[in-house]
């Protein structure tokens, strides 16, 4: 059993067969996206294409959803932390941190 898109059953009976679905309850989906974003970021991982990046986009966009976020605050909240800590513009890889003893 994995959580699918909505068109996939139409899709299979175009194909002369028959998908057996059913409908999650709210924690058994939320619980779903969780396990489709591993799935789709592994399959990212390994494939590294626009499509893959696509279908990340697409459970994140679920997950706030479930968590009574809209995209548009998901986006606002984004781009106040960019602010904040900034972005990845800057390819930057923290090599060591050395505390400071000021005496």
């Amino acid at each position: 059993m994995k959580l699918i898109r909505d068109n996939i059953p139409e899709m299979i009976a175009k194909q002369n067969k028959k998908a057996i679905v059913s409908v999650m309850n709210d924690e058994e989906y939320y619980q779903a996206l969780l396990m489709k974003l591993q799935e789709e970021t592994y399959e990212f991982l390994e494939d590294q294409n626009e499509e893959e990046l696509c279908d990340i986009l697409e459970v994140v966009y679920a997950l706030a959803k479930t968590m009574h976020i809209s995209q548009s605050q998901l986006e606002q909240q984004r781009e106040e932390k960019r602010k904040r800590n900034g972005a990845f513009k800057k390819h930057l890889r923290l090599e060591k941190i050395i505390e400071n003893n000021d005496e």
